[in-house]
């Protein structure tokens, strides 16, 4: 992870890399915040998207994943407004310089800095704002069936408990048993949130049809993991486990000196137990935190795979 600051690396043009990537998503932006609609999605009578008369980055983190996502805090002002707000994008920017804004949260504080959060989702917190052009506050959403998946009944049954009256339901530790089986890995917050929300009874347990849906939004919010081995124009080549286009599970990445690493990775980042080889030969075995070497131990005879 690595800090930005707005004015900090400038690109060949001379204008700061921060302002750069901000700009190119600027029109995706306006687009969900007049719409409420992700890009590229469509909807009937869609409200005029009216663009932002300022639009400033104030803050930045970066995160190195197939290239890097940047998660950028943007003050904006539309017309008419009678103060700022505040925005968070999610940009990634492949390793040929391409962008593409693939989260934004909006109502944010102008304090603080910003925060790294899932792929796909854009949000807004306020209600005005979210609703759609011409919906009234009360206004109900029409019941929606939601088909469910052959997967996700087989693996719903083979963990649910028998409650009271007979009926299966996945307690709360059930239904992270369950994800997990289904490629499906949300942290504990989005978990809790999602579970709040699908649990009609308040009593902690998700039916069948509860469980579907609310695996269906995870599914769409997060991804599902795959393996896969990604050659990179730049010579490094990683392979292993992905979720939602991050390095996450178990791999290896090759780096261009010919040092590899081969272990376990979170969110992109190098992360639990793992061996680097050095470009020397040197091999080292041990814990990392958040991409950085927690305690590592230098090994004597390494295994004759890696």
């Amino acid at each position: 992870w690595g800090a930005v600051s707005p004015g900090t690396m400038a690109s060949s043009s001379g204008i700061p890399k921060v302002q750069l990537v901000a700009e190119k998503v600027r029109g995706d932006a306006e687009f969900f915040w007049c719409t409420s609609l992700p890009p590229g999605e469509t909807a009937p009578q869609l409200p005029p998207v009216v663009p932002f008369e300022q639009y400033t980055p104030i803050g930045a983190t970066t995160q190195t994943a197939s290239g890097t996502n940047w998660f950028v805090k943007v003050k904006v002002r539309v017309r008419d407004a009678k103060e700022d707000e505040f925005l968070q994008l999610r940009v990634h920017e492949d390793f040929h310089g391409r962008v593409k804004l693939t989260g934004m949260l909006m109502g944010r504080d102008a304090a603080g800095a910003a925060h790294a959060f899932e792929e796909g989702f854009f949000k807004a917190l306020h209600e005005d704002v979210a609703r759609p052009a011409g919906a009234s506050a009360g206004a109900a959403e029409p019941a929606r069936v939601v088909p469910i998946d052959h997967g996700v009944k087989v693996a719903f049954e083979r963990c649910a408990s028998i409650q009271p009256g007979g009926a299966q339901a996945l307690s709360v530790r059930e239904i992270g048993r369950v994800l997990k089986e289904l490629g499906v890995a949300p942290n504990s917050t989005t978990c809790a949130a999602l579970l709040k929300r699908y649990d009609a009874d308040g009593n902690r347990t998700l039916n069948l049809a509860e469980f579907n849906a609310m695996y269906k939004e995870l599914r769409a919010l997060l991804g599902v993991r795959k393996s896969d081995t990604q050659h990179y124009a730049s010579g490094q080549m990683y392979s292993g486990d992905f979720l939602d286009g991050l390095f996450h599970g178990k791999g290896s990445f090759t780096f261009l000196d010919g040092s590899m690493y081969k272990g376990e990775w979170q969110n992109g980042l190098k992360h639990g137990e793992g061996m680097l080889r050095t470009s020397v030969g040197e091999v080292y075995q041990g814990e990392w935190h958040c991409g950085s070497p927690k305690k590592l131990t230098k090994m004597s005879d390494p295994p004759a795979m890696f």
